[in-house]
């Protein structure tokens, strides 16, 4: 039986045709030697190099996987965010589990750490240990200076935490009394519109929650100074604390923890405990209602 093909490829002995029926099949040359592409031929020999329906009913089903895993990650977001600044700015997306599902550096210097560093797929308290020795490493907590890390941590006010403020201070705190430094540790819970408008302005969460704050105690703080300066660099320019911007006035459950006296103390309650680390390091946590003792 005579079949018919128009030609696509000529080789040395044989030419590559197409079928009516969309099979795309190896023949021999014609014998009156006036083979060219685009030709159609009648030929009887039959061998397929694969059959053009076939092909696209794999391709079809593949587009259908690929576009059922973006939906499975559309609707599986993060159950949290946890943004770290130093100057170095990084912002930790995280699941339900504690795993990092991706960072983002929020400023140049953030970018080098992530650069130098893996932490997706990271336990949440291992990437920010992580991180947090990364920047000592790299000279952005120095010793004799005023050392200052903000980690804000985004979670729905409706849903539990991943996990609570005590564990991210205690992950912070451990290399840099390792480092032999000193530092304001602030930890800062906030609900997800002011991760939404920190985005918006080209902000970290904390870097953005840092500037409203000091603008509603009348500290005049340019968006240039927020978003370019190191935290402890903007202490200094400004005259004040972080931790007196950040503090709520009232809040029973605000804590300060004072190790260069030795001493741990709940700002209003009184109690008091022994300090761990021998007096070297001086750090600070405003206003997150799971960090009360």
């Amino acid at each position: 039986m005579d079949h018919r093909g128009i030609i696509l490829k000529i080789k040395k002995r044989s030419c590559v045709v197409l079928t009516p029926g969309g099979e795309y099949r190896e023949v021999p040359l014609p014998e009156d030697g006036t083979a060219s592409v685009g030709r159609e031929i009648t030929f009887k020999q039959r061998k397929s190099l694969f059959n053009f329906r076939y092909f696209a009913v794999a391709a079809s089903l593949l587009l259908f996987i690929l576009s059922g895993q973006v939906y499975l990650s559309q609707t599986h977001p993060a159950a949290a965010y946890l943004s770290i600044d130093i100057n170095p700015s990084i912002e930790l997306a995280v699941s339900a589990e504690r795993e990092v599902l991706s960072a983002r550096g929020l400023n140049q210097d953030g970018r080098i750490i992530l650069g130098e560093v893996k932490v997706k797929g990271r336990d949440l308290l291992e990437a920010t240990g992580v991180i947090i020795s990364q920047a000592i490493a790299d000279g952005y907590l120095v010793e004799k200076d005023d050392n200052v890390i903000l980690a804000t941590l985004t979670v729905d006010a409706d849903k539990e935490s991943v996990v609570d403020l005590e564990a991210i201070y205690k992950t912070i705190q451990k290399p840099v009394i390792s480092g032999g430094l000193d530092a304001e540790i602030i930890i800062q819970p906030v609900g997800p519109e002011v991760r939404r408008e920190a985005d918006g302005c080209g902000l970290s969460t904390g870097r953005y929650f840092l500037l409203q704050e000091a603008r509603k105690k009348g500290i005049a703080v340019s968006d240039h100074e927020i978003s370019s300066l190191g935290l402890g660099k903007l202490e200094k320019e400004k005259k004040t604390s972080l931790v007196k911007i950040l503090k709520e006035e009232n809040n029973e459950k605000y804590r300060r923890i004072d190790n260069g006296k030795g001493k741990e103390k709940n700002n209003k309650s009184g109690n008091e405990a022994q300090g761990k680390n021998g007096g070297k390091n001086k750090s600070k946590q405003p206003g997150g209602k799971s960090v009360s003792p």
